[in-house]
């Protein structure tokens, strides 16, 4: 059985302005919640903020209003959010970091009592032009993984992740995540997820089995090394699915979105459970919505738990 599921209240930033896109991102963990608005206007046009809203009771209370120290126009600070924790990070894809064009960044904030703080900037170490890192984010409580999909790191839009650990209060880069066959235009780094030495990549636009029928790659930390362990695609995936828009990860189950996905009704969309049971990653099941409709994109956004939800 399921309980019903109610609405318990709508979140909305204390100073909303038309054209904010407060909502483009959202992150929760336990009593802390995070919502982009990678249009705010605060520090320049279309610079960008993020939200924190903390449980009270029943309710959820908005404390206070992040954006980045160094922020500035056309930053889209807030694209991408995520929390675990005490720790915020947050996606500013076109950012010029060390003032490299549309290069991109991600900020890191943790919480001291009920104020976040940002800790850390960061960026990639092999920075190019309108790689835009920062454009998927996730977290864990010492590590965070930041995709940038546009990254030239194994070809021109090949696409690239970035694992970031907490050593002794600093942030710093470990590991750089590129697919195995990496080709032009695969977007490697669209979306990301990590749970301890386990981190899911998407790749949508990857030609596997078909144009921008998409893939997901995973990777496991083996004492400090990150390595390529499965790269998995649809069961039933053609061209133009883009398998791998989002992902999720919990322990030994991922959920990985295609917004492509048609059944016969275009553009539907679906999302596919994966499981790990000690012989690798393999396909458990299909989801897919009760009344689906045309252009729905069913799985552009998913999360992985004891229950899984998909937009």
């Amino acid at each position: 059985s399921s309980a019903a599921q109610v609405l318990r209240q709508k979140l909305v930033a204390s100073d909303a302005q038309q054209g904010d896109q407060f909502g483009v991102s959202v992150s929760i963990s336990g009593d802390w919640a995070v919502v982009g608005a990678n249009q705010d206007d605060d520090l320049g046009s279309q610079a960008g903020a993020a939200y924190m809203f903390m449980r009270s009771g029943t309710q959820w209370i908005e404390t206070q209003k992040l954006t980045a120290s160094d922020g500035g126009t056309f930053d889209t600070f807030g694209g991408a959010v995520a929390i675990c924790g005490d720790v915020v990070v947050v996606g500013a894809i076109s950012d010029y970091a060390l003032n490299v064009y549309d290069s991109g960044s991600a900020y890191i904030f943790e919480r001291v009592g009920t104020t976040w703080m940002e800790t850390a900037k960061i960026w990639a170490s092999n920075l190019n032009q309108q790689e835009h890192f920062g454009w998927s984010v996730a977290a864990t409580t010492n590590r965070v993984i930041i995709g940038a999909r546009d990254s030239i790191s194994t070809g021109v839009n090949a696409g690239a992740a970035y694992i970031f650990d907490n050593n002794a209060g600093t942030w710093t880069q470990t590991a750089t995540l590129t697919a195995i066959g990496a080709l032009y235009g695969d977007s490697f780094g669209g979306a990301v997820a990590i749970d301890g030495d386990v981190a899911v990549v998407g790749a949508s636009s990857v030609d596997v089995v078909g144009t921008n029928a998409g893939a997901a790659y995973f990777f496991q930390n083996f004492g400090g090394v990150w390595s390529q362990v499965a790269r998995v695609t649809a069961s039933d995936g053609l061209a133009g699915e883009f398998f791998g828009t989002s992902v999720s990860i919990q322990a030994n189950r991922a959920l990985v979105g295609t917004t492509g996905h048609d059944h016969g009704i275009s553009n539907s969309g679906a999302a596919y459970v994966f499981e790990d049971g000690g012989s690798g990653w393999a396909e458990t099941q299909e989801l897919r919505a009760l009344d689906p409709e045309g252009q729905d994109l069913f799985g552009v956004k998913v999360c992985c738990g004891d229950l899984a939800t998909v937009a």
